[in-house]
């Protein structure tokens, strides 16, 4: 195995997560407990906060998460989902991006299909349990 093998125990996993609120921010938490590299974007200055006292690194433009391997989406609306995903897949190194968002059918399918031209997999994963269920 390379050092960049994702099935290498020894390679770094990082993860960006876009959307830090309840579900978001618990999923990033979550995540960094479990050794993941977390990288948590929002808009919100308050959603930031909270996510670096939790002591995750954050960012406030989603152009910086851009060619993270995986990216975890907890958005508030399919219209977000379709504003946030082309800049994601700006820079080239994205794997995967798995969609929690209550979407839309054909939000998802057209995110699918520009990630696949992109080689990355864009994977709708809606979630339910609430916060608790997310950490």
């Amino acid at each position: 195995m390379t050092p960049t093998d994702p099935l290498d125990p020894t390679t770094p996993r990082r993860i960006g997560v876009v959307g830090l609120g309840s579900m978001g921010g618990a999923m990033a938490a979550s995540l960094a407990g479990r050794g993941w590299d977390v990288v948590g974007c929002d808009p919100s200055a308050a959603a930031r906060e909270a996510a670096e006292a939790r002591g995750l690194q954050v960012v406030a433009d989603v152009s910086a998460l851009a060619g993270i391997p995986y990216v975890v989406l907890s958005l508030p609306s399919a219209r977000v989902v379709e504003a946030t995903v082309p800049a994601l897949l700006a820079a080239p190194g994205t794997v995967a991006v798995v969609d929690t968002t209550t979407s839309e059918p054909g939000t998802s399918a057209a995110m699918a299909e520009l990630a696949a031209a992109h080689g990355a997999a864009f994977v709708d994963a809606p979630v339910s349990g609430g916060n608790t269920g997310a950490a």
